[in-house]
């Protein structure tokens, strides 16, 4: 164990984020960073090769790196060549040619891929690669220390490139921000390559010590033997950075490498409370001084990240990555846990839905109209068959074929109503994913939850645009009711939309099956107008479709459009209302800032049926073979009448049965859609209420559990067992006082758990 008294000063030239390399006692420490050295110049030809150079990118830790272009079949590729200063150096000639042969052996998507490898006339060696973004994690925290929402993929597809790179028998040695790359892969924003594997070792060896200060585990500054517990350790501390804004341990490079050997880190959550507190043993467990109290492997590593984000019920753009390799009992359990989650993601971190689309309005009667576009089950199973019999893929290519596919209709606007071309919408590649059965079923439905949260929380926001807006309130409204078909308990769409509850529970039904009207279909066209995000061109496709001979809607909502758009409808006459529209007045009182309903001028009607335009077919191409099936039909119950008195209570029973069974079953997202759908006829089903507040508890959702669990309570204030649910919401966000005030109701109704959910809180208290 080196001490402060075994360590020469160190010269203020040095950085202490610079990569280090021990040499003889050239230097009066003992250390020296690793030297800049020559470039090559812009466009001219690496000697010997097809490569020309088109810029210098930046240099490692031992070579300088360009963008090349391969002159003979036009591809750009990164080109890594050893600095001058080091070509007569046998041994960093050697080290950089490891690189290359490193990078050879791993077999990741996760770590940098090198295509070729030669020798330049000179006798330095150089490598290719494939072209990365410029951005690294380093770069993206100048910006400031990163959400814990944005940090955990990047983290878990770090792990992954460990493991690949500790499975071909290497140790990276060198994890650092500067070395862990993000770039933007299939509309998805950090992506990560690890690169610079240039002081990679195979385990056990004791080359020349090298790293960087702030990363470097003790037994790497002490020269001991090491494995890839190494990597582990400055995974911890490269966490701290992201998460923290700064590493574990700071200060001159001396005083920083005796703080890896005997200064204890503080907790994270010493430095930014807002963090959860299981995160502090997964990082200090990385950070422990000795290798065998560490994490054994990244795969172990991964998982506890795993099961921090299920209990913080976070959910990311990267929650489809592989799980890691744990044994069977634990890889279930993640797996549960990943898929059962559903909780809305925060637009500013990462909206990938819609770029660049604007605003798409569902242009029929707010609450009457069927917002279907969800297929029944034939048609599900039909796609579903159509995708088994598409042409050999890979299940995980098929799985972000669905993915990708959800996201594109989504970004075109087809939400729900699908365009005269007959593409399937959003909505129908979500059922297709939730239609996957066996191995496949719950990754699919982990994408199926993030997809419909997206859409859902995209919805939401352009209905709070539109509420703010002159005449906008009309399409707010609309946007709202869609957004409650795809995730049906928004608590700011509810509390917004007019719906009743019958209604509510009536637009989801017909979603489920899959039925809407030509009125509605036509209504499509002005979701794909008013989608358009150049004002202009928005404003001329709108206008178009209300000239004559145009469809259009009822002239008191034509009005508004037009005015939404800033057209002056004085200058265009009002015309006859769309016929056969569905119309449902709104009653004011439903929502008052909304303005006085306006009565339909023609008696609502029903469309014939209509049959598809399009039906794929199943043939050899991925994109066609896996097109959802359309189903076009007008509803022969289109305008439902209200339950009579005792009905809904009595169906509501009927659905909590059924949720029940389903909860029973495994069936969790089956098990929502039910007690949603009972608490739309009866608002005081206790029995939906908690079995709504048990299914979010579950999932990690502890706020929306909450919600549902003090609706109960207030309905049925003597149940003990409501209280002892209200308490474990209030334990599990942290809120003990109000926990504690739940747990003592649950006692003075003497419930058999009170007491000791009583004890256990005083526990931790301690």
């Amino acid at each position: 164990m080196a001490s402060q008294a075994t360590l020469a000063p160190f010269e203020s030239r040095v950085e202490v984020d610079t990569t280090l390399t021990r040499v003889e006692a050239s230097s009066v420490s003992g250390w020296e960073p690793i030297e800049s050295g020559s470039r090559l110049l812009v466009g001219e030809l690496v000697p010997g090769t097809r490569l020309q150079i088109i810029e210098w990118i930046g240099e490692g830790s031992m070579g300088q790196v360009f963008e090349a272009l391969h002159v003979d079949i036009q591809r750009r590729v990164a080109l890594k060549v050893l600095r001058a200063t080091f070509e007569r150096s046998a041994d960093m000639s050697k080290m950089f040619s490891n690189e290359a042969r490193a990078c050879t052996r791993i077999e990741s998507r996760f770590v940098v891929e090198v295509m070729d490898f030669g020798e330049l006339p000179d006798h330095r060696p150089f490598f290719v690669m494939e072209l990365l973004g410029r951005e690294d994690l380093h770069g993206a925290l100048k910006a400031g220390r990163m959400s814990l929402a944005r940090a955990l993929p990047i983290l878990r597809q770090c792990c992954k490139a460990l493991a690949a790179i500790h499975e071909a028998g290497l140790v990276h040695r060198d994890i650092k921000p500067k070395n862990v790359v993000l770039q933007r892969e299939d509309g998805r924003a950090d992506a990560v390559r690890v690169v610079d594997l240039g002081l990679a070792a195979e385990p056990g060896s004791n080359p020349k010590i090298s790293g960087t200060g702030p990363y470097m585990a003790p037994e790497q500054i002490n020269g001991q033997d090491f494995d890839g517990r190494v990597d582990i350790y400055a995974f911890g501390c490269m966490a701290y950075v992201m998460l923290a804004g700064r590493p574990p341990f700071e200060g001159p490079l001396e005083q920083l490498l005796v703080a890896h050997e005997l200064t204890v880190p503080d907790p994270i959550t010493a430095l930014c409370p807002e963090l959860p507190g299981a995160l502090d043993p997964i990082l200090l467990r990385c950070l422990e001084k000795s290798p065998e109290d560490r994490w054994p492997n990244a795969h172990e590593l991964e998982a506890a990240l795993i099961e921090l984000q299920i209990a913080q019920g976070i959910v990311t753009p990267w929650d489809d990555l592989a799980l890691p390799n744990v044994n069977d009992q634990q890889r279930a359990r993640l797996a549960e846990g990943m898929a059962r989650r559903n909780r809305p993601l925060g637009i500013a971190g990462w909206a990938r839905l819609a770029v660049g689309v604007g605003v798409t309005l569902l242009l029929g009667a707010v609450a009457g109209l069927a917002f279907a576009d969800r297929i029944g089950e034939p048609a599900v199973a039909a796609a579903a068959a159509e995708a088994a019999a598409a042409a050999p893929m890979l299940d995980e290519s098929r799985l972000d074929h669905l993915t990708n596919q959800t996201r594109l209709a989504a970004s075109k606007a087809y939400w729900v109503y699908p365009p005269a071309s007959g593409q399937a919408t959003a909505l129908r590649w979500i059922k297709v994913l939730e239609a996957e059965q066996g191995e496949l079923a719950a990754p699919a439905q982990a994408r199926a939850d993030v997809l419909r949260d997206e859409i859902a929380e995209t919805l939401v926001r352009f209905g709070d645009r539109y509420w703010e807006e002159p005449h906008g309130q009309t399409f707010a409204l609309e946007f709202y009711a869609l957004a409650l078909v795809f995730v049906h308990d928004l608590p700011h769409a509810l509390d917004r939309s007019p719906l009743t509850p019958t209604q509510l529970a009536d637009l989801i039904a017909r979603a489920d099956r899959g039925q809407f009207s030509q009125a509605e279909l036509r209504a499509g066209k002005l979701m794909e107008a008013l989608a358009d995000t150049d004002d202009e061109r928005r404003h001329t496709r709108v206008v178009a479709l209300v000239e004559p001979g145009a469809d259009q809607r009822r002239w008191h909502e034509t009005e508004e459009l037009l005015q939404l758009v800033e057209v002056d409808t004085t200058t265009i006459e009002s015309r006859d209302p769309w016929v056969g529209a569905q119309t449902m007045s709104i009653d004011p009182s439903l929502n008052p800032s909304v303005g006085p309903s306006v009565e339909p001028s023609v008696e609502p009607s029903v469309e014939p049926s209509v049959e598809p335009s399009v039906e794929p077919s199943v043939g050899p191409s991925v994109e066609s073979s896996v097109e959802p099936v359309i189903v076009v039909e007008a509803p022969a119950d289109s305008l439902i009448e209200e339950p009579k008195h005792g009905a809904p209570p009595k169906a509501a029973a009927a659905l909590v049965s059924r949720g029940r069974a389903a909860t029973s079953g495994g069936r969790r997202v089956e098990a929502r859609r039910l007690f949603t759908e009972a608490l739309a006829l009866d608002s005081t089903s206790i029995e939906a209420l908690a079995g709504l507040a048990e299914l979010h508890f579950e999932a990690g959702e502890y706020s929306k559990a909450l919600g549902f669990a003090r609706r109960a309570v207030q309905l049925r204030p003597g149940e003990g067992e409501l209280h002892v649910l209200v308490g474990d919401c209030y334990l599990k966000s942290m809120r003990y006082t109000e926990a504690r005030e739940a747990y003592k109701h649950a006692a003075n109704l003497d419930h058999e758990l009170a007491a000791g959910r009583l004890a256990k809180l005083a526990k931790l208290l301690q």
